[in-house]
Order: C-alpha cells, then structure tokens, then sequence
C-alpha cells in the first residue's frame, strides 16, 4: 500500500480522467449565461487555460523520460516485431511534437487573453479608467474576485505593457500523421 499523498499509477490515472471532465464541464458552463455573462470571466478562463497548455510540455517531457528510462532499463516489451525501441522513439517523437503544440496554444490563448483586456460590459456607459482596480493574474485571485474586477485598460485604449505579448509568436508547422511502422 501506497503512504497518503504519494502519487502512484492509480492517482496519475485518475487526475487525467479528472481533468478531462473538467474540460467538460467548463464546455458545458461556457455555453452562456449563466456561466458566462461577463468579458472578465473570459479573461480569467483564457488565462488559466493558457497555464493548463503552458503546463502540457512539462508532462509530456516526463512521460517520454520514463518511457526511455524503461526502456533502457530493460523494463518494456512489445507486440510488435520491431520491439519496444521503435515505439518508444515514435512516441517521444509525438510527445515533442505535442508538446510544441501545446506551447502555441499557450501563446495563442494569451495572446486571446490580451485582446479581449480592453472589453467590457457597459452597466454604467462608461469604460473602466486606467484607475480602476486591475483583473488580478490567475492564482491570484478567487474566481469570483476576478469576474467581478473591472478589465485593464489604459486611457489610450491598447493593454498595457504588463498585459502585451512580444509581437511575434513562433508557428508551428503542422504535419502529417504517420502511417504504418
């Protein structure tokens, strides 16, 4: 048996399965009102699934390492008759390629997230002035802090520098998937 709090294959499984029904449920909670009613809380959803992408490359880093470590441990054994070594270079050679995904879609996400900063709902019929309380960073905050923080935005009318991007983003080329060994 396994100590409390120490993760195992059991645990790993289940905070995968975890997070996919969370996808799902924010899926379903940002069809509309009432889960979605206002810019601020697009802002804070793109910003944590901009951290949730950002963390993807650091996960599938490590699946590839463990699956190289088994392998040169002697620890795998395959279906196929080309062995274990062809599928685990395939696979880390998928999980990079994943994981350069999942830094675009990072950057994509902010990059939506500096956008939509100058949006807001005008209650009153005026917009929020650069005095305003700024939308905490996600972490920061609790969610419902953040939807109810007024959007930064400058007097001018662009995000301000805290909230920009560099002016480019790296493409990531897309390619074809493999077929066959």
């Amino acid at each position: 048996m396994t100590e409390p709090g120490i993760p195992n294959d059991d645990h790993t499984l289940e905070l995968a399965c975890e997070l996919r029904e969370r996808v799902r449920d924010l899926n379903y909670a940002a069809s509309g009102p009432p889960g979605l009613t206002a810019p601020q809380t697009v802002y804070a959803v793109l910003g944590s699934l901009n951290e949730a992408a950002y963390g993807l490359d650091q996960l599938l880093e490590q699946m590839g390492e463990f699956l190289e470590q088994q392998l040169s441990a002697g620890r795998l054994a395959s279906t196929s008759e080309d062995g274990p070594d062809l599928a685990v270079s395939r696979a880390q050679d998928e999980m990079r390629q994943a994981a350069e995904y999942a830094q675009e879609l990072s950057n994509v996400l902010e990059g939506a997230q500096r956008e939509i900063a100058v949006l807001f709902v005008p209650e009153t019929g005026t917009p929020p002035s650069p005095l305003s309380p700024r939308i905490p960073l996600v972490g920061q905050s609790n969610p419902a802090a953040v939807a109810s923080a007024d959007l930064p935005a400058d007097a001018d009318g662009p995000p301000s520098p805290a909230h920009s991007l560099p002016p480019t983003r790296p493409t990531i080329p897309r390619r074809a998937p493999r077929r066959g060994p």
